[in-house]
């Protein structure tokens, strides 16, 4: 029973990280110009 309830909190920490990381990630996306034209 503590084993799960250790997994179950390492779990709930990955899936916090797992989202802030999304989370930022698609902030930047938002940042890209996608309207520059490209080099030949």
């Amino acid at each position: 029973m503590v084993d799960h309830e250790l997994n179950d909190r390492e779990n709930r920490k990955l899936q916090r990280r797992l989202k802030q990381t999304i989370l930022r990630d698609a902030a930047h996306l938002e940042e890209v110009d996608l309207r520059s034209s490209r080099m030949s």
